[in-house]
């Protein structure tokens, strides 16, 4: 048998390759090697962050622009809306007083010291107790009082069958101490009041807002009325291009009077015919004589042939009047009042004595006086 394993034909036998476990084959990286290159990474990236972190957060510096100055502009004033710009205006110089009150309202003059207000619907309802409507009564009074002897003297709840008084209060009014208060009537179901009393160097004026329908439609007006009020100087002297001058032949005297004022011819059996030249006695009033009982609030002039005396618990004052210089004789305690004569005498020996009945506190007392102050002796 042929052993064929170790021989060769035709050519020299080349040794055959053999390969073993550790033959070389192509290396793959170390370990070591893959670890650094991945710590590397690891810190390339976390540096990355830091960096880009801290550049981010780092503060930025802004630029602050400034906002444009806004330049004020002053709008058109609008003037506030007068609801009582077309009212009409009542002054009383002689009172010292002066405001405004709607023009359809109409105006009562009581006496020289009131005065009353009233609307159109209190004229609609005349001769009833109003059930619509407003009223202002405005008196004066010449006395001296504390504002809290008046606040004391406005009892209260019910006094003797008057009105309720209710919210009583010290306050005051332009500048003045004033007691204000409110009044319900028990006849007048739906009549409210508000009174307003002011305390002057004058007097006490008391302003009486009365309010006559259940929803108090009138109040928000009358409260307009109110704020118009104002004290103003009084009158001292009358002007006289607003006078009447009466002249009396007889006694020889003239005497100069207001226009809306008479004359009236005192005869021995009565009468009230105007005064004529040679009446004996005249009287002379401001026509309202109807609102108080004779002879308050007239002056009476009468002559005299000879002295005529009065009574000796009369004060006596001297006064000079246009040259003349007439005796004054006060009566506090008069059977009509208190009364004031002034007693003149003139060139013929003839007295005429200048007589009139009114307190020193009425305000009418100032009329008389300016009267008298125009009584010229004409012989």
């Amino acid at each position: 048998m042929n052993e064929t394993s170790n021989q060769t034909i035709g050519h020299e036998s080349k040794p055959e390759a053999h390969f073993t476990s550790d033959s070389r084959q192509p290396q793959r990286p170390s370990n070591l090697l893959l670890i650094l290159m991945v710590l590397l990474l690891v810190g390339l990236v976390g540096y990355g962050g830091y960096y880009f972190g801290k550049y981010y957060s780092a503060p930025v510096a802004r630029q602050i622009v400034p906002s444009p100055l806004a330049i004020p502009v002053n709008p058109t004033p609008v003037a506030p809306i007068d609801p009582t710009a077309r009212w009409k205006t009542y002054t009383n110089s002689l009172l010292g007083i002066e405001f405004k009150y709607p023009s359809d309202w109409s105006e009562e003059k009581i006496d020289e010291n009131n005065l009353r207000l009233v609307s159109p619907d209190v004229l609609k309802e005349a001769g009833a107790s109003p059930t619509n409507g407003a009223m202002i009564d405005i008196s004066f009074r010449k006395i001296r009082e504390t504002v809290d002897q008046l606040y004391d003297r406005v009892k209260d709840g019910n006094d003797a069958g008057g009105p309720l008084v209710f919210n009583k209060t010290k306050t005051s009014f332009q500048g003045k101490p004033t007691v204000t208060f409110e009044e319900k009537s028990a006849l007048l179901e739906n009549s409210l009041t508000k009174v307003t009393a002011v305390i002057t160097e004058s007097g006490i004026y008391t302003i009486r807002l009365q309010t006559f329908d259940k929803e108090q439609t009138e109040r928000q007006m009358l409260d307009q009325i109110l704020s118009t009020f104002k004290f103003v100087d009084s009158t001292t002297q009358t002007p006289t291009s607003t006078l009447t001058t009466y002249t009396n032949a007889v006694y020889g005297y003239s005497i100069s009077f207001p226009t809306t004022w008479h004359t009236t011819n005192v005869a021995a059996g009565g009468g009230n015919s105007a005064a004529l030249p040679n009446s004996l006695i005249v009287d002379i009033n401001d026509g309202t004589q109807v609102s108080r009982p004779y002879p308050n609030g007239v002056i009476t002039i009468q002559g005299f042939g000879a002295t005529p005396s009065y009574d000796s618990s009369w004060t006596k004052t001297n006064a000079t009047i246009n040259g003349a210089n007439p005796a004054v004789y006060f009566n506090p305690n008069g059977l009509d009042g208190p009364s004031t004569m002034y007693l003149f005498q003139n060139t013929n020996g003839q007295y005429i004595e200048i007589l009139f009945r009114s307190s020193k506190e009425d305000t009418i007392y100032q009329v008389f006086n300016q009267i008298i102050s125009t009584f010229k002796l004409t012989n």
